[in-house]
């Protein structure tokens, strides 16, 4: 609530997916393809590869805490594997 208006964000129902996407593409950069970026961030993590595969597939993050955790092992990943800032990491067209 606002100024008594009530403000929905738009992507309401999957509050972090952009965040998500964001990181999965820098971390693309670093690993290539997305069967590596799942294995190391299974072997980081913890979580099955095959788990992985499906989060990133449908990628709706419905349950914020899983959500928060790809987050910070995407940030680890790209943190430890990347010469250049996270910021600055983009695709050149």
């Amino acid at each position: 609530m606002i100024d008594n208006k009530l403000y929905v964000a738009v992507n309401y129902k999957y509050p972090y997916a952009d965040r998500v996407d964001d990181l999965r593409q820098k971390a693309l950069i670093i690993a290539k393809t997305e069967n590596n970026l799942c294995k190391e961030i299974s072997k980081m993590s913890g979580i099955k590869k095959t788990t992985l595969d499906k989060y990133f597939y449908r990628f709706t993050f419905k349950q914020i805490r899983q959500a928060k955790e790809i987050i910070k092992y995407l940030s680890l990943y790209i943190t430890r594997n990347s010469l250049i800032p996270e910021e600055e990491l983009k695709y050149e067209y």
